[in-house]
Parts: structure tokens; C-alpha cells; sequence
């Protein structure tokens, strides 16, 4: 087959195909070209020089290791989903090659058949959900409460919602959004599992209530590359995956905020508050914004000024004291109990900066 060459069209150029192949081995070609037509999906067969400026347009990039070298000569940029097929079992050359090229895995192509048509059938679900991370900026500021609501309301919207629960010492997001038992894929089962879960396996197997998806179940800090993994196909079967992190995990943290769309570190507005959230900020580095949530009626706390100053982070939004909050979580209400009040307008405005950054300025409610 001619390099170019599309599966099903021969000899016409797909410059709109959604799974690059970067290879010149027969085999490697031929074995994605069966598994694309099983899976719907249109195949590209570029050689380097041609790849390259498909490269970060591609929704799926498979490089060959019989292209490997020159692949990491031409220097691509680091993006998700480039996957590297080896003809014999990865060694670990390949495997430090795939860290350099950023490579999400480096799969032997002999027994991968039935991972890579489920993976380029998951890209067929079509473009992957947004992904927003909420990190608590000190104890009792509540981010698990934030990431409820946000849950909550994209749900309510008719989004397809899944929140992730990274926090074993929380309060649990499964508890906060109502769910008194859990049922279904949790983390301890993901954890005891081998190989990646796909995303229609998990859209499938894990617990929902009123349309939200959830993740929960830890009982210790998580490993970054398990988190990455569940994330990485939540996304691919969801509209939106909302990810509640802990404190004091930096590892995490990075592992995560470094595939999401928005990452939100929620402060409350006082000087001790104000200390713990910019030693996060420190930690962390940039990519942060700062959410606002006041802590008690009439309680105004350090002003916003104060906040970017300190944070270095733009303030997106404030969420205001709500009386009841904590009796409506209690009764298993949720959060967002009604649609009406400031606290309601507040969540449904950030989660459309969320969606759609679409805030113009940085407050959401007074």
C-alpha cells in the first residue's frame, strides 16, 4: 500500500482523517487499517516529513517503531494521544523513546487488536468532554462542595457528567451530591485491575445519581498514572469530568492539571486561607485560577485585590455564603438544592466559564 493512502480510498489523500499513521512497516499499517474499519474511522499513512504538519491536528497519532529515530529527529511537539506500535515487545529503549516523543503508551503490536479498535472506536464517540480540576486551597474550603455543584448543574443541563473523587481524606463527593451506599466501578476496583479501562467501559460500570457519573471509593493517596488513565477515558465518554483533588499531593496534581481544561484552586477569603492557598499556587506553579467562596453571612474577608495579588491567579469567581448548605447536602439534596438565589446563578455562571470561558469579567456573584 502507498504511503497517503487512505483505508477503503486508495490513493486519495485524507488531510481530514482521524487516525495518523506514521510507519512504513506493512504489517504495522496493515494491522491499524483492519482495526480502523472495524472501529468506522478514516486512516492517514504520512512518513515523517509529511506527518509533521498533520502532526498537531491529528485526532489520533500512531507512530511505528520502524520510524522511530527519525520521528524524535524531526522534534514533533508533545501532545495527547500519540500511541507507538512496536513489532516485538517493547524494550526499554522504546520505552524511554515513548517518554521522550510523550507517548501515552508503547504496545506491542501482536495481541493489541483488540485494544487499538477499542480505542480508535472511543475516538469515534466524537470530540473528548473538558475536564476541570478543583484543588482546595486550604483545609474547609470547599472544593468538594464546588465540585458537586458544578456536577450537579452540568447534569441538570443534560451534559454527560462524571466527577472523580482523588480525595481519600474528603468529605466525598458521593455523599455531597446524595448517595448514601455506593455500588459499581470505584477506585479500588480500577486500582486492582490490570491493563487501561476503556471509555465506554467505564461510562458503563461506574455508580450514577440524577445523571452524575461518579469515581469514588479511595481509601489512600492514588497513584498519578492510574488517575491519568481514568481521566484520559472519561473524557472520551463524557461531556464534562470534573476532578476533585486533595491537598499535599503534588504528584497528582501535576499528573492531572497537566490534562485538564481548567484548573480551579477554591480559596476562602481570609489571611490564614488566603497563606495556605498561594503556598499551593507555589507548589503547583501557573495554570490556576481562583475561586472565591465565602465562608459565613456577612463574613467579607480579604478583598479580591488582596487574592490576585497574593495568588498571582485570575479570580474567575465568587460563590456567596449560603444559608442551608449544609442541611440540604445532609438531607442528600445536594448542594445546588434549588435553581433560584445567588448561590444557584453563581454555579451556573462558572460552569459556563467552565464550558465555554465565556465570563467577562472576574466575578460571578456578589
Amino acid at each position: 500500500m502507498r504511503l497517503r493512502e487512505r483505508s477503503g480510498e486508495p490513493g486519495v489523500t485524507a488531510p481530514y482523517a482521524d487516525v495518523m499513521v506514521v510507519s512504513q512497516d506493512a504489517a504495522v499499517v496493515d494491522e491499524v487499517q483492519r482495526c480502523a474499519a472495524g472501529a468506522g474511522r478514516g486512516v492517514e499513512v504520512l512518513g515523517v516529513v509529511e506527518a509533521s504538519a498533520r502532526w498537531p491536528s491529528a485526532r489520533v497519532v500512531l507512530v511505528g517503531d520502524d520510524v522511530l529515530g527519525a520521528v524524535l529527529a524531526a522534534g514533533p511537539r508533545r501532545r495527547p494521544d500519540v500511541h507507538l506500535l512496536c513489532r516485538g515487545a517493547p524494550t526499554t529503549g522504546h520505552f524511554r523513546a515513548g517518554v521522550s516523543l510523550g507517548a501515552e503508551s508503547v504496545t506491542a503490536l501482536d495481541g493489541a487488536r483488540e485494544w487499538l479498535t477499542g480505542l480508535l472506536q472511543e475516538r469515534a464517540a466524537g470530540p473528548p468532554g473538558r475536564v476541570v480540576a478543583l484543588l482546595p486551597g486550604s483545609g474547609g474550603a470547599g472544593a468538594t462542595t464546588a465540585a458537586a455543584a458544578l456536577a450537579q448543574v452540568a447534569a441538570r443541563r443534560g451534559l454527560r457528567v462524571v466527577a472523580l473523587d482523588c480525595d481519600p481524606w474528603g468529605p466525598g463527593l458521593d455523599r455531597t451530591v446524595g448517595v448514601d451506599e455506593r455500588s459499581g466501578l470505584g477506585w479500588r476496583e480500577i486500582a486492582a485491575s490490570p491493563g487501561r479501562i476503556a471509555a465506554a467501559s467505564l461510562a458503563a460500570a461506574v455508580p450514577r445519581h440524577e445523571g452524575i457519573g461518579l469515581v469514588v471509593g479511595a481509601s489512600d493517596a492514588l497513584a498519578p498514572a492510574v488517575v491519568r488513565d481514568v481521566v484520559e477515558a472519561a473524557r472520551l465518554g463524557h461531556d464534562l469530568v470534573v476532578v476533585d483533588l486533595p491537598r499535599g499531593q503534588v504528584a497528582l496534581a501535576r499528573e492531572v492539571l497537566a490534562r485538564c481544561d481548567r484548573a480551579l484552586l477554591v480559596v476562602r477569603p481570609s489571611v490564614a486561607g488566603l497563606a495556605a492557598a498561594t503556598r499551593q499556587v507555589s507548589e503547583l506553579g501557573g495554570g490556576l485560577d481562583v475561586v472565591v467562596r465565602r465562608g459565613g453571612e456577612g463574613a467579607a474577608g480579604v478583598g479580591d485585590e488582596a487574592v490576585r495579588s497574593a495568588t498571582g491567579a485570575r479570580l474567575v469567581a465568587r460563590l456567596p455564603f449560603r444559608r442551608g448548605l449544609d442541611e440540604s447536602v445532609d438531607l442528600g439534596l445536594g448542594p445546588v438544592r434549588s435553581r433560584r438565589g445567588g448561590w444557584a446563578r453563581a454555579v451556573d455562571r462558572l460552569l459556563d466559564d467552565v464550558l465555554h470561558g465565556d465570563l467577562t469579567g472576574p466575578e460571578v456573584a456578589r
